[in-house]
């Protein structure tokens, strides 16, 4: 969808999204910041295929109870 937008930065997705496509935000190399409108463990349970964030920045996920980074580690 995303695939090659090299300049998109921030993208929000809703919560009752169920999936994350492959290849979605790959080589969206500006990417820092993702809203989930949902709790770090529904975006950890969200299925994503494969690639869908190859080649993208260091982003933050901001949920409902908190921010992860994009390795999954807690952002104070």
């Amino acid at each position: 969808m995303f695939d090659g937008c090299i300049n998109l930065a921030q993208v929000t997705i809703n919560n009752s999204e169920t999936t994350i496509g492959s290849s979605v935000f790959k080589n969206c190399e500006k990417l820092i910041d993702i809203t989930y409108r949902g709790s770090i463990e529904n975006w950890k349970d969200l299925k994503k295929g494969s690639s869908w964030n190859d080649n993208t920045g260091e982003y933050i996920v901001n949920c409902t109870d908190g921010k992860i980074n994009k390795q999954g580690n807690p952002v104070k």
